[in-house]
Order: structure tokens, then sequence, then C-alpha cells
């Protein structure tokens, strides 16, 4: 029997995801080939409570970075994510990617989601 893939889980916020990490707490911190990580797939999708319980009770690093250097904060979609990922899991907003990018930076050059951007740059003139 072939193991589901603990990355579409994630990105379906399937309840099988918690017993497998559970009994393999190490998978939580996983990384595909490209680096894209359970926490990246938790952020891209706006599953709030399974980002809280990747970085709070399995204790993955909030700022893991992909292939790319980009940590989950560059696939925010929502400013309600991109609040819980810097506010309560302490997402470094200021971290660049490989194009020496920040998140705020990226969403803004993509156009895609304003709101997060705008956000972001809240978060950064606050600072």
């Amino acid at each position: 029997m072939t193991n589901p893939n603990v990355f579409i889980l994630a990105s379906d916020n399937s309840p099988q995801l918690l017993p497998i990490l559970h009994s393999n707490p190490s998978l939580a911190s996983s990384q595909d080939e490209h680096g894209y990580s359970l926490l990246h797939a938790a952020a891209s999708y706006n599953h709030y409570d399974l980002l809280r319980i990747l970085v709070d009770e399995f204790h993955v690093d909030p700022n893991l970075q992909d292939e790319d250097g980009e940590t989950p904060l560059f696939v925010a979609e929502t400013v309600e994510t991109a609040k819980i990922l810097i506010e309560e899991l302490h997402c470094h907003p200021a971290q660049k990617n490989d194009e020496e990018l920040t998140a705020e930076e990226k969403i803004r050059s993509e156009g895609d989601f304003v709101a997060v951007a705008d956000y972001l740059k809240e978060q950064r003139t606050r600072g």
C-alpha cells in the first residue's frame, strides 16, 4: 500500500493528515524536491488551523524556505493568512527570496493579492 501524499493532504486540509503526522512527526517539516512544504501548502490554501498546528505542535520553522528562498508568507493569498504567519507564528516579513525580493515586493509585482501586499507594507512601516 502506498503512503498518501502529505502535500496533497495538506493542500486539501484532509482529516487524514494529522494522524499521519502524529505517527511520524518528522513529516511535518518535510519538503518536496522544490522545497515546497506542508506549511507552504497550508498558507497557500488558507488552512489557518493547520498553520498553527504545524508551527505550535510540530515545531515547524515558520520561515522554512523553498528552492527559491521563499517562506510560506510568499504564497499567502489573504490578509488573514499573512496576519497569522506574522503576528502569531512569527514569520519574518523582511525575509528576502533568491531574487532579493521580500514577500511584499514579490506579491505586489505579481499584482494578484494587493490587499496582502498592503498589509505587509503596513507591517514594514510599523516595524
